[in-house]
């Protein structure tokens, strides 16, 4: 909620005791003598200020030293020169304002200067000084002897009138003010500045015999200044002061005291206080009237007094309406947020929001625009229904910056133009409302005579005029140079440069030789600077802006009236950008390219001045200049040379040259590694518009709008929606793949960042994972290092790291990446008939369809028009770019060679005779080839245009020509059937290609492999380009080709038809991949950029730029980021490793969504099934896919890890539960009990049965260890739980009820309900308990022993979706319900613990950490979230961009699996810094003699006939029929009775076999076992009318041997059993 302050600040209300915001800025006067502390005041600018600075670096203040003595010439002294010396005494004051607890230290030697005379001297006090001194004052002060007899008079009148002469007390005082010396005049002036200022003054003195001039100082420093405001230093005994001791001293004394001083000023800083008649009329009929009115609009030219007239309002506006008013003004592009239209609305709406006491951010807070205007408007409705009036001003509406709305709505379309009574809204503007951003509605609006005010220009002279007096006349006072540069440093900058900064571009620090910094060199020291910028007045402004105190020109018109006067060399702007971008940016680039970069500092001298700052160097002559610009054109010539002959070098050079560029490329990617710096609000606000004027857009992608500090530090000192319009701004200039990434990234993330500026690691790592650069072969394409999404990936990954609290970080992919198909269509004048890019990609050639000829450039993200190259006479047929030059080929005959740096004509050739259809450049770009409708192939010298050599070889027009690769094969095509292979060097004919018809394109791709040539008859054939041979033919387009382009991955090729389509097909198989369906008319030109970063097309006069990276694709298709399967640890054995690396080759990811998923105990491992059959074993930590099991014919629909972690399960609707080894990825058995689709899966505890139901309701318990059925029961199954202890088993949902039923005994069944639906269900970790949800809202609580019920909790307001409960923590139970709440019971008392609210939608899943302290809940607003157990609030959050299904996690939640809707990739979820702990789940311990599987009998009434089932195993036999056998065979009898099997028969007939005659041989008692043994078989063959089972020979334990490898191999025991069974 907004403090009383803030509301009373907007409501234009301000008191001098409310603590505004003040400059972070410690600003110190040094004073003293000229001719005293020269070292010690070189060692506080150069050693002391700056060790200050980086005391405070991370605190944001700057402290700056001012010394007017540094720098000035000896002649050059203020204390004789009195308008010097009231400037110093203004600076003081200064320093002052900007902070009153440390601005000013004095340094006191052995004796002190008398201060110069005043500028202005009292008449009747200059009679009798004169008297007095009796002797007549000099006729010229000119000269410096003169005035040194002047200062004489002065000063022996002043001692006589100060001894009692004056005629008064006032003139005695005045005299007395003369005699003082320069340091005590200006001590004096800074106490008088305010009663405290002594507080903020410091002084240093020599610990040595003060002179007498000097002891009025001492005394008075010592009466006014504390003691810890004084230091004092001893002198070295040899006087010396350079003298080591000496200088380490006085250091020591001014860190204590200055540093002290400062300490306090930034403690206990004392904050600044903020201190026609037509707009009134229409303002008050606004405010009286009870209808709806429109803004007022003010429309003047510069200088008009609009500004003036909004002060006014500002001030007046209370009087007039008679009214309290809250006031609001915003100066259009004056501050970053009020420089962009989507922001200034933001900003306006979080103002409307703080007075209607409203939260800023919202929960569906977004930066789309249709958003911001409806907040806009909902705020204005609220206070229309408050009340309070609301007045809003808005200066310069034009300086707001558009940006690029791609098509959307007006830049000013927010602007409303029905406002209520009590919102008056005033708004100024240099142009009216035709020429502004408004829709059409609005513009028809304001048009009306009420709503617009025109104010006349100014009277004679203008602004202009009087702006351009000023300047001339300080160009005379100071010199051109040094003017020159102030003023255009300052026309550079957007929003103002502190002193500091300027200072550093203006003051060169760094000299050999102390040699005086002069203006006519154009380099300034304080005190010339502090007099220059007094001498602009009112033409400069000071404003406070992020701490700073800023320079500016007062006016933006000024600006810009500069730029034109001082910059208007066409690289003078560029480089004084370039100075001001290395000024901020010399800790983030290294030095060499510093000094590449800040040439804009000596490109604001003249040429003369830029050479050498010496006087003799002003003085050179204008010949020199030619002369260097001649070795400089040499120079440029002998590097163009070097570029031929290293093109013409043999393979193994290449290859040499190719290793020599990798190995730099790894020591440049070295040198970029992030360094210890951080970014300030400045580099946010102003530095990177430097980058951009200064066109360096390596720097600019590299250190800001791609870098991940820097994003950071734009969303944490500014805004998101101010991010947004950097990088949209940045758009408008730059074509880059990498700004796109991270562009569209912000605005499908920037809804999240709003609410959660935290999130920013994370999203760009979800959007940009599917982006990021794969590594490649060494054989291809060289990538550039270090990729920038690979770095933004990395150091958002780094920061993810050294998060100090609970963070979710994505460790895989699973979204697109977030180009769209189509990035922009660019409009020219006229249809297209060519196209192709320019070599850095930012630029698009065209060539007109009919008139004009003349081909142009265009800036393809601004839309503009670049140049137009005119030379040509007739239509230009064909052109092709190289890095450096344009060529083209007309109908006029001629070849031309134009400049793409200059747009001049280099080289103009004639050799044909007919039209030149095609060209090409060759040879390292020393020859350019073309052919012509005169059959004939020429090649000429692009320097000279001389013919190098003429073929004439092919019977009809030369249609096409093609270089490879290396560049000295040329391929040529014709209509004359045929496409011929040259050898460039000889001439010779290496092949011919005899086709179908006519040739009209074709295409070569990169690595010369391919050759697609397109025929007269619409065909397009694939030729292998070594052979000739043809490959296949590529089908799939109907209108005829007008163009072609091969991308320059070697696989695709893009065909532009006549119907206005774009063909993309796969030359590989010739299948058309894509068609591209935008244009209205015929597609002439297709080009792809560099690396096929974006594909242009051309149809009718709209150029096209689309999305064209295969990898993102294909990434996308799978799950991004996997890095594939880790390495088989050495433990399991050479076969095992094989086997294992086998698997890996194998593994292949999801190609449907996922429908189930599972994480093991220990939180390493989980498992997903999916609709396309697969069942995939997945590694947490790293993340990475492990192993593909392939097995089912149909969907996988549940999944579930045995206990101890040797096997998983999976049930499909194929009817069959297949058990998977995870040793070797194998099916060890399959369970086909089943007769419909299997819903759900579950291991029991002791990791030997298993629990499966299907969709028809029957559960069937059987062993894992070979699908034996054990037990079988009907029941809803589609949802299934076991206790821990494995004595029940809880089935149902999506009923209204649920069935407990025992596992030891079969009677033991129950039946629990609800009044609707049951939605979910979890058992208790010590198995006493089952809690249940439904769609009744309500909870219970069930005992499991009885199934009674225990607890109803009821809290929630809709349906119960999901329950979760904690292992240690036995009482506490969280739920997740449709009112997207979550709520923590104590299913122990009923009562709800903690309400969890934060999540926008229904919460569809929860999960509790393992020691209860850590909820984690998935929502259908697409974000998981981490709650605190024990506070009640969210710890962390991670937007996901899809509806979340599902979660499975580790028992710490460090590691999380998510299940999303109608997603194929698997999500794992890393929570950084987790406060929970890890808890082991206890293990089942298995018991030391055999257990018996089956459940026991109930209790029946003792028959002698038992015609009901009866259950037999090893157990039964030995207890009742043991005394039939010996020890002997007692090992042959358990081998065979160790399978579970089925009989009914009568105990008589069992005796019988007690009288059978024994064999010969044998014992009767070993005759009557085994007797009894086979009678058993065949009773249970007959009973189920089958063979005798199988015995058993799969088992699973670990396979670690050759034995068990082979085991796990054979063929799988499958077994069915008739239902009843």
């Amino acid at each position: 909620m907004a403090t009383e302050e803030v509301l009373e600040v907007l409501r234009g209300r301000t008191r001098t005791s409310n603590a505004l915001p003040a400059p972070k800025q410690v600003k110190v006067f040094i004073c003293c003598d000229k001719a005293e502390f020269a070292e010690e005041r070189r060692m506080l600018l150069e050693q002391v200020g700056p060790d200050l600075q980086t005391q405070y670096d991370n605190s944001g203040f700057e402290i700056e030293l001012v010394d007017m003595h540094y720098g000035s010439a000896d002649t050059c002294d203020p204390l004789l020169d009195p308008h010097m010396f009231d400037d110093h005494l203004e600076d003081i004051r200064d320093s002052h304002a900007v902070n009153q607890l440390c601005f000013l230290l004095v340094l006191v030697g052995d004796e002190a200067r008398p201060a110069p005379p005043p500028v202005l001297l009292d008449q009747q006090l200059y009679r009798e000084l004169e008297a007095a001194a009796e002797e007549q004052q000099p006729a010229s002060r000119a000269d410096t002897a003169e005035f040194q007899r002047f200062m004489a008079v002065l000063r022996t009148g002043a001692e006589r009138l100060a001894a009692g002469k004056a005629s008064s007390e006032a003139v005695r005082e005045q005299a007395a003010i003369l005699l003082q010396s320069g340091l005590l005049r200006q001590l004096l002036f800074a106490l008088s500045l305010d009663p405290a200022a002594s507080k903020g003054i410091m002084s240093i003195s020599r610990q040595s015999v003060v002179g007498a001039s000097a002891q009025p100082l001492c005394q008075a420093l010592a009466d006014q200044l504390p003691q810890e405001n004084r230091g004092s230093v001893k002198p070295p005994a040899s006087g010396n002061h350079d003298d080591e001791a000496y200088s380490d001293s006085f250091q020591l004394q001014a860190r204590l005291v200055v540093g002290g001083g400062m300490r306090r000023a930034i403690s206990a800083r004392v904050e600044p206080s903020v201190k026609n008649k037509s707009v009134m009329q229409r303002l008050q009929a606004q405010h009286v009237s009870k209808e709806r009115h429109a803004p007022l609009l003010v429309v003047g030219p510069t200088g008009a007094g609009k500004s003036t007239l909004l002060s006014a309002v500002y001030r007046q506006a209370e009087d007039w309406l008679g009214a309290p008013l809250n006031r609001i003004v915003r100066l259009c592009g004056a501050t970053p947020r009020a420089s962009y239209s989507l922001e200034l609305v933001r900003l306006l709406c979080q103002q409307f929001a703080v007075l209607t006491k409203q939260s800023i951010i919202t929960k569906d807070a977004s930066l789309e625009q249709p958003y911001v205007q409806a907040w806009f408007e909902r705020l204005s409705k609220r206070i229309e229904e408050s009340g309070e009036t609301m007045l809003v001003l808005l200066d310069d509406l034009p300086r707001i910056n558009p940006l690029d709305q791609e098509q959307g709505p007006a830049a000013l379309s927010w602007l409303p133009m029905q406002l209520p009574r009590n919102i008056l809204l005033v708004a100024t503007s240099t142009a009216g409302p035709d020429t502004l951003r408004l829709t059409a509605t609005q513009k028809e609006r304001l048009r009306a005579a009420d709503c617009v005010i025109r104010l006349a220009a100014a009277q004679e002279p203008s602004l202009e005029q009087q702006v351009e007096q000023e300047l001339t006349r300080m160009e005379k006072a100071w010199g051109r140079v040094a003017v020159g540069r102030l003023a255009g440093y300052l026309a550079c900058t957007e929003y103002g440069l502190s002193e500091t900064e300027l200072l550093e571009l203006l003051m060169p620090t760094a000299q050999s030789s102390p040699a005086p910094l002069l203006l006519e060199h154009g380099h300034f020291n304080f005190s010339t600077f502090c007099r220059v910028r007094r001498s602009l007045g009112s033409l400069i402004q000071s404003k406070v802006m992020s701490g700073k105190v800023l320079l500016t020109w007062r006016h933006h018109a000024i600006r810009q009236w500069c730029k034109k006067r001082y910059l208007g060399d066409r690289d003078a702007l560029p480089s004084a950008h370039a100075a001001i971008a290395s000024l901020f940016f010399s800790e983030f680039i290294a030095e060499g390219d510093i000094a590449d970069l800040a040439q804009g500092d000596e490109a604001l001298l003249p040429l003369a001045s830029r050479r050498s700052s010496t006087p003799q160097a002003a003085q050179e002559d204008p010949l020199d200049r030619e002369i260097i610009k001649e070795e400089e054109e040499e120079e440029e010539d002998d590097f163009s040379g070097n570029l031929i002959r290293e093109e013409e070098e043999d393979d193994e050079a290449v290859q040499q040259k190719k290793s020599d560029d990798e190995d730099s490329a790894s020591d440049q990617d070295s040198q970029d590694a992030p360094c210890d710096v951080s970014y300030s609000p400045r580099h946010v606000e102003e530095a990177w518009l430097h980058l951009l004027g200064a066109g360096d857009h390596v720097h600019l992608l590299r250190h800001t709008v791609c870098s991940f500090d820097f994003l950071l530090a734009a969303v944490q000192t500014v805004s998101v929606g101010y991010l947004r319009c950097v990088l949209e701004h940045a758009r408008c200039f730059l074509l880059d793949r990498a700004l796109e990434l991270v562009y569209y990234t912000l605005r499908k993330a920037g809804d999240v960042l709003v609410r959660d500026p935290l999130q920013l690691a994370a999203q760009l790592v979800c959007w940009l994972r599917p982006a990021q650069e794969q590594p490649k072969d060494r054989d291809s394409l060289p990538q550039p290092l270090p990729d920038l999404v690979s770095r933004l990936l990395s150091a958002s990954m780094a920061w993810c790291d050294g998060f100090h609290g609970p963070l979710l970080v994505p460790l895989t992919g699973w979204l697109q990446a977030p180009l769209p198909l189509q990035i922009r269509s660019m409009v020219c004048t006229h249809s297209v008939r060519l196209v192709e890019p320019t070599p850095c990609g930012q630029h698009v050639i065209v060539v007109p369809n009919g008139v004009p000829i003349d081909p142009q450039m265009w800036h393809i993200m601004s839309n503009a028009l670049v140049t137009t190259f005119k030379g040509h006479s007739a239509p230009v047929t064909c052109m092709h770019t190289t890095p450096t030059q344009l060529i083209t080929g007309s109908v006029d005959l001629h070849v031309i060679v134009w400049s793409l740096k200059t747009y001049e004509i280099l080289t103009k050739i004639h050799e044909h005779i007919a039209a030149v259809l095609c060209i090409t450049p060759a040879l390292g770009g020393s020859v350019v080839v073309s052919g012509g409708e005169d059959s004939s192939i020429v090649v000429a010298n692009m320097t000279t245009g001389r013919r190098v050599m003429k073929v004439d070889h092919h019977r009809g027009p030369v249609t096409a020509l093609k270089i490879n690769a290396f560049g000295d094969v040329l391929v040529s095509g014709s209509t004359d059937q045929t496409v011929c292979l040259w050898a460039l060097d000889s001439c010779q004919l290496l092949n011919t290609i005899n086709v179908a018809t006519g040739v009209s394109l074709i295409g070569l791709s990169p690595d010369s492999v391919f050759l697609l040539i397109v025929l007269d008859n619409n065909q397009l054939v694939l030729h292998s380009t070594a052979t000739g041979t043809e490959i296949h033919a590529l089908r799939g387009h109907r209108a005829k080709a007008r163009s072609l382009c091969l991308a320059a991955d070697n696989r695709r090729a893009v065909l532009g038809g006549e119907d206005g389509k774009v063909y993309v097909f796969d030359l590989h198989s010739g299948w058309l991949e894509r068609t591209l369906d935008t244009h209205t008319n015929a597609v002439t030109g297709v080009c792809c950029t560099e690396r096929d970063d974006f594909l242009l097309t051309a149809g009718g006069n709209v150029v096209t730029l689309w999305s064209f990276r295969r990898d993102e694709a294909s990434a996308a298709a799978g799950v991004a980021g996997m890095p594939g399967v880790a390495e088989v640890a050495v433990s399991l054995g050479p076969v095992a490793a094989r086997h294992a690396r086998k698997m890996s080759r194998n593994s292949q990811v999801h190609t449907a969504p996922i429908t189930c998923m599972e994480v093991c105990r220990d939180g390493t491992t989980a498992v997903t099934g999916s609709v396309d059959s697969l069942v995939n074993i997945w590694l947490l930590n790293p993340p990475e896919l492990h192993a593909t099991l392939e097995g089912h014919i149909a969907s996988v629909t549940a999944v579930s890890f045995a206990p101890n972690g040797l096997f998983c399960i999976s049930g499909s609707e194929d009817k069959t539960v297949r058990v998977w080894g995870l040793t070797l990825g194998q099916c060890v058995a399959t369970f086909k009990g089943h007769q419909n689709a299997v819903t759900s899966v579950c291991v029991l505890a002791d990791s030997r049965r298993v629990v499966s139901g299907d969709r028809a309701g029957l559960l069937a318990v059987w062993v894992a260890d070979d699908a034996s059925l054990l037990q079988t029961c009907n029941g809803p199954g589609s949802s299934l739980a076991v206790t821990h202890d494995m004595k029940f088993v809880v089935s149902g949902v999506d009923d209204t009820s649920l069935r407990i039923w025992s596992l030891t005994r079969e009677d033991e069944r129950f039946s629990v309900s609800h009044s609707q639906e049951v939605t979910c269900l979890a058992l208790s970790s010590d198995s006493l308990h089952l809690i249940t949800g439904s769609r009744d809202t309500s909870l219970k609580v069930w005992q499991l022993a009885g199934g009674k019920l225990a607890q109803v909790l009821v809290g929630h307001t809709d349906d119960v979706t999901c329950v979760s409960v904690s292992v240690t923590n036995k009482s506490l139970v969280v739920s997740g319900s449709k009112d997207a709440n979550l709520i923590c019971w104590d299913i122990n008392t009923g009562n709800d613990v903690q309400t969890l609210s934060g999540h926008l939608g229904c919460v569809t899943c929860v999960r509790v950490s393992g020691d209860g302290t850590l909820v984690v809940s998935g929502s259908e607003d697409r974000t998981i979230m981490v709650w605190d157990v024990n506070k009640g609030t969210p710890l962390t959050a991670l937007v996901l961009h899809q509806p979340i299904l599902g979660l499975a996690m580790a028992s710490d939640a460090s590691r999380i699996g998510v299940q999303l809707l109608d997603s194929r990739s698997m999500l794992i979820v890393f929570l950084h810094n987790t406060p929970a702990t890890y808890v082991t789940l206890p293990a089942y311990v298995a018991p030391k003699e055999m257990e018996d599987l089956r459940p026991p009998l109930p209790k029946r009434a003792g028959r002698r006939l038992l015609k009901k089932e009866v259950s037999l195993d090893t157990y039964t036999w030995q207890k009742k029929y043991g005394q039939l056998t010996s020890s002997i065979m007692m090992a042959a009898v358990d081998e065979r009775l160790k399978r579970r099997f089925s009989v009914s028969a009568s105990m008589e007939e069992i005796s019988k076999c007690k009288a059978a005659a024994p064999s010969s041989g044998m014992p009767g008692p070993e005759q009557a076992a085994l007797a009894q043994s086979q009678h058993f078989d065949q009773l249970e063959a007959l009973w189920n009318q089958r063979s005798p089972p199988q015995r058993r020979k799969n088992q699973l334990k670990k396979q670690t041997s050759l034995s068990s490898c082979r085991d796990i191999l054979d063929q799988d025991t499958d077994i069915t059993y008739e239902e009843g069974d």
